[in-house]
């Protein structure tokens, strides 16, 4: 007999569920902060939201697609994997702008630094790599 999973996986997909849905609300409610504060980068937030629920909650990744004002980005970026030009500098801004507030408080010892500085790094290379702009659509007859 061949076993596809192991039995012990149905026990821990409830809470592997309840992690992914705490992952996707606390993300939620950071873009919300995102959204309202100038100093914090939405989308992003709103995109990990959105990955959070299409692995715990398909009723709550439609009402993310679906939603008026966040929808369209969200939808953007699953189809056609773009992130506008305003979402780029916006979260680019941020990133470095914290960075220089912690390196200009002087009072975080070098090796938090460093470890900032990998981190936004990073964040910066994930989000300049995807295009800004859907690609052209093909004509159909």
């Amino acid at each position: 007999m061949l076993i596809d999973h192991h039995p012990l996986d149905l026990r821990f997909a409830g809470a592997r569920r309840w992690v992914y849905l705490g992952i996707g609300w606390i993300a939620f409610v950071f873009g919300i902060a995102g959204a309202l504060l100038p100093i914090l980068p939405a989308m992003p937030f709103f995109f990990m939201s959105l990955w959070a629920f299409s692995r715990s909650s398909p009723q709550l990744e439609r009402w993310l697609l679906n939603h008026r004002w966040i929808g369209p980005g969200l939808r953007r970026f699953r189809e056609h994997s773009v992130v506008p030009l305003s979402v780029k500098v916006g979260s680019v801004t941020c990133m470095i702008g914290a960075f220089v507030i912690a390196a200009l408080s002087g009072r975080l010892p070098l090796w938090a630094l460093g470890t900032q500085a990998f981190f936004v790094a990073v964040g910066c290379w994930f989000i300049l790599r995807f295009p800004s702009k859907e690609p052209p659509q093909s004509g159909t007859p």
